[in-house]
Parts: structure tokens; sequence; C-alpha cells
């Protein structure tokens, strides 16, 4: 139905129903504030205290001191020098709280948020935490890196130091040995000091040179093992032999490597005697001052009783022979040899020995029992044959196969 009564209705009647409407309008918009005000009211408040309610408002002063303390444990632990790295990015995190903590301080109670200053101080925490775990392992591992090292040059050295026992090392080799001696031994100072990686690296130069220096050992000691060199020894060893049975009297024969004279008479040997070499018999001598105790045939020239002899008595040999002379000049043409070198003299048999080490600078020395005895079965001109050695149980022929084969890391 219609309501045709208000469209009909007399103005004054539709003014009055016009009154009666907005007043009901006015009532309801009046009743509609009365309940959004105090809503929005209630809203506005809590969002305004829902901060300090919830602790925002507070500064994080636990979680800075966590923070703190965890960075300080870190470096305790050297973190600056095992993890600085990690340990650089908390205390960036940290600086990066305190900055934010600042900011946030300045403002008024209900508009201070320091949550992002709280994750700050945790960050921070949390990365000094592991920065003060990864010191420890870098530093144990470092520590084990360089305990390892340090007992492989050890056991190097050791075989090294072995190897010079039973052998004269050249000057050369016998100072890369001493430096690396040296070495390890600033290594095991500075791995007390808990300076791991530098001990580390002398350890490794220390095992370098001492294997480095036997090494350089094994070229000179391999020509007391070199085919061609023992066939030649072995000839004149079986010419001396023949020349004793031939001639039926007596000949000596020295073994360089063996420290050994052997007295052969009638071509069987008789006598065999202790004896010292020159200081450098791993080499055959070239020139004179070299402390090398020759190698070829000899006679002797001359017998020195006691008060004509400087070492007791001695058996004086024809050194240098024709072929001595001819190695010499042959080796100069090379330039082995310095041309203002001379070949020397004075190569004897002679007493004051039985040292146990080679000390002369180039003689054969026997003790003194044992020169009496030789001295008085042997003749001027009898011949006297000086040799590496064999082949066979020689310090230098023994220790040529060895270093060969030798694992200087496990200091055998």
């Amino acid at each position: 139905m219609h309501d045709y009564s208000r469209r009909n209705a007399p103005p004054a009647a539709s003014k009055h129903w016009r009154v009666l409407r907005d007043g009901r309008v006015r009532r309801r918009r009046r009743r509609v504030w009365a309940f959004v005000l105090p809503l929005v009211a209630v809203l506005l408040g809590f969002w305004l205290i829902d901060p300090w309610l919830n602790g925002w408002t507070r500064q994080p002063v636990e979680a800075r001191e966590r923070a703190v303390q965890a960075l300080e444990e870190a470096r305790d632990a050297n973190a600056d020098r095992w993890a600085p790295d990690s340990l650089r990015l908390a205390e960036q995190a940290l600086r990066t709280g305190m900055s934010a903590e600042r900011v946030q301080a300045t403002r008024l109670l209900f508009w201070r948020d320091f949550r992002r200053v709280e994750d700050h101080y945790l960050s921070a925490a949390e990365l000094a935490r592991r920065a003060a775990i990864a010191s420890v392992l870098h530093r144990d591992d470092a520590r084990f890196s360089a305990s390892s090292v340090i007992a492989l040059a050890e056991r190097v050295i050791k075989g090294a130091e072995t190897a010079a026992g039973e052998m004269p090392f050249p000057r050369k080799e016998r100072m890369l040995l001493q430096h690396a001696r040296t070495l390890a031994e600033e290594a095991a100072v500075l791995f007390a000091s808990t300076e791991y990686p530098h001990a580390g690296e002398l350890a490794q130069r220390a095992a370098v040179e001492a294997e480095q220096a036997c090494r350089g050992v094994l070229p000179l000691a391999e020509r007391f093992i070199n085919r061609h060199q023992l066939d030649l020894w072995q000839r004149w060893i079986n010419e001396t032999i023949n020349w004793s049975r031939d001639h039926r009297n007596s000949a000596v024969i020295v073994y360089k490597e063996k420290n050994l004279v052997q007295l052969y008479h009638c071509g069987r040997p008789v006598r065999s005697y202790a004896a010292d070499m020159g200081r450098n018999s791993l080499y055959a001598k070239q020139h004179s001052g070299d402390a090398a105790t020759p190698e070829g045939r000899y006679k002797v020239v001359s017998k020195k009783d006691r008060g004509n002899s400087k070492y007791h008595k001695a058996l004086l040999l024809d050194y240098p022979n024709a072929e001595d002379r001819a190695r010499f000049r042959e080796a100069q043409r090379r330039g082995e040899i310095s041309r203002y070198a001379h070949l020397g003299g004075l190569i004897e048999i002679h007493g004051e020995g039985g040292r146990g080490q080679d000390w002369t600078l180039g003689c054969v020395a026997l003790s003194n029992a044992d020169m009496n005895d030789l001295f008085s079965r042997v003749q001027v001109g009898l011949p006297v044959t000086i040799v590496g050695g064999d082949g066979r149980d020689g310090t230098f022929s023994n220790l040529a196969r060895s270093l060969m084969t030798r694992d200087f890391s496990r200091g055998e």
C-alpha cells in the first residue's frame, strides 16, 4: 500500500514531518558517536599503553649486558686472533644496538620501541658466542697441525742426524742440517707460546732442510756403489793381491769406507788394523788442503821411526804419483779445480790414531800399537793401494743404499 497521506498532506504537516525526521536522525547520530568515541578512545589508549604493557618502551639493559659479557668471553678466548671475522660481526651488531638504543631513549615514553635494539643485542651475543666457539676450534686445529708438523720435523731431523752419524757430511750439508735443528728448536719455543701457525711454518722448513741435507750427500755416497767405480777399485785390489802372491812379499790395501788397513803376505791377508782417515774421506783427494785421503796405487818411499815422525812412526807414500798428476791436470782443464790449486803431498800411514773418527788431513792413522806391528812388517818399495771400498759392508756404500730408500718422515 502507498502512503498517500504524506504526499497529499498540506505544507504545514509536511514541514512538521521533516522536523520529526531530522530530530530522529540527529538522535541516531548522537547515539553512534556516543558509542564510537569511547571505543576510539579505548583503542587509542590501548595503542598508546600497549608498548608499555609489553615492555617495548623499557631499555633492554639485560640483553645489552649479555651481549657485552659474550663479547668479553670471546675476546678472552682470543677470538680477535683465531676468529677475527666472527668477532668483528659481533662487535658491529653491539655498536648498532647501542646506537639505536640512544636514538630511542631520546623519544617520549610512549613513542619508544626498543624491540629492534634488543634484537641487535641478542644477535651480538649469539655472534660473540659463535666467535668464541670458532676461536677454540681454530686454535685447536692450528695446535694439532703445528704439533704434527713439529713431530714430523723431529723425525726427519733424527733420520738425518743418524745419517750424519754414519758418515761425515760435507760442510754445506752439515750447515744445512744444523740450521734445520735450529729451526726445529725455534718452532718448539713458538709452539709453547701458542704461536701455532708460525711454529708450523718453521717446523716445515726444518723438515725440508734436513731432508735436503741428506739428499745432498746422496750423490757423493753413490760413488761407493757405482759399478764403474767399484770395478776400478776391485781391479786395483786384485792387482795388489796378485803382486803380493807373485813376489811372495807383503802389500797393504787401505779401505777408506771400512776404516780398515789390511796387510797381505804372499797373496793372503795376515793382519787387519782399524784406521782413521782424512776428515773428508767421503771425497777422493783432488788438491792440497781438501782433507781427503787419496785413492790410488802407491809405494812406501820412506820409513820414519820414532823421533823422525810427528805422529809416533810413519810410512811415507809416493803421493802424488803420475796418475795423481794426470787426474789433477784433467780436473783443472775441466774447471773442477782452481788453476791456483796444488796437489800437495806428505801422505803417510802413521801412528796416533785409534780415535774412532776421521780426523787427519788426508793421511791414514793407526793406533801406536798397530803402527808398531805394521812398521815391522813393511819395507820401503812395497805397494800400498788405497780404495774407497769394495761395495760391501762399508759406511758409505751401506748409507747410499739406505738413503735411496729411506723414509725420512719416519725418522729411519
